[in-house]
């Protein structure tokens, strides 16, 4: 079964946007980032999903304690050595950010998704 990379993400980000339903998504995405947020090796995968939850909003609350996770910790949560691990660092940490201030966003509750259909149905 895969719990971590992108398979998690990928199916867990289209059942969100056609369901809504983050009651089901989120706890796959949580079990998805939390290993790296524990021992860092953070990668690309991680990152994006990071995003998704800044997305989903206030109804990702349960991946709060793996996001403060990633800030909170004293080495950087992505891989080491590679020419990208600063600005991958930065995003990340810039990521994790954003999905706090939007899970503790008043109102945010599947707002990205809405957001979405609202572009979509109008591009139409």
């Amino acid at each position: 079964m895969h719990k971590e990379g992108w398979l998690p993400l990928r199916v867990g980000e289209a059942l969100w946007r056609i369901t809504g339903q983050a009651d089901e998504v989120v706890p796959v995405l949580v079990r998805a980032i939390a290993p790296f947020a524990e021992r860092g090796g953070a990668y690309r995968a991680v990152i994006e999903t990071v995003k998704l939850l800044a997305e989903i909003g206030a109804d990702a609350a349960p991946a709060e304690r793996a996001l403060r996770a990633f800030l909170d910790t004293d080495e950087r949560p992505v891989r080491h050595g590679t020419w990208g691990s600063v600005p991958e660092d930065d995003e990340l940490c810039d990521a994790a950010r954003a999905a706090l201030l939007a899970v503790s966003a008043p109102g945010s509750a599947t707002g990205g998704r809405a957001a979405v259909v609202a572009t979509t149905v109008v591009g139409q």
